[in-house]
């Protein structure tokens, strides 16, 4: 088994030793074939021919179009030079490209950026501002003469 990673880390496919390619890290059904680790075909019975990888690590698709490359490391580009995943074979990455790049679109998508987190330092600032200048209730309002010193004591007579 071979294991073709996408763009963020996670298992995309997997290609067992007679070339099936199924998607996702679970077994599961076989939506391509990959043969002579040079040509990438669809369906379980590899009747429609998607593309292949020549020598120098270009991915060609049906229309001899040039969709990517893949890299002696084993890093797969797209055509802007974007990196949508890794394998450990040149002809595992033509399957990225060609045949799990339409099946799961997601698979290629990089990960999201990391939201950026706050220094101690800043929450520290943030919970002492807190303790100094504590925020006005939005319902105040003023205290009368009577609040504050109280009613006058009236003497019964």
């Amino acid at each position: 088994m071979r294991n073709i990673y996408g763009a963020d880390g996670n298992i995309a496919a997997r290609v067992d030793s007679s070339g099936r390619v199924s998607l996702g890290f679970e077994p599961s059904a076989t939506v391509g074939l990959v043969r002579s680790d040079i040509d990438v075909f669809v369906g379980e019975a590899g009747v429609e021919w998607l593309g292949r990888i020549d020598a120098d690590g270009r991915v060609f698709d049906a229309q001899h179009q040039v969709v990517g490359n893949v890299d002696a490391s084993g890093r797969v580009l797209d055509v802007t030079a974007r990196l949508v995943g890794t394998v450990e074979v040149a002809v595992d990455g033509a399957a990225l490209l060609l045949l799990v790049g339409t099946l799961s679109p997601g698979s290629l998508q990089p990960p999201p950026p990391p939201e950026p987190k706050r220094s101690i330092m800043e929450e520290a600032m943030e919970l002492a501002d807190e303790d100094r200048y504590p925020g006005i209730r939005k319902n105040y309002r003023p205290l009368t003469d009577d609040e504050v010193f109280g009613k006058p004591f009236k003497k019964e007579t």
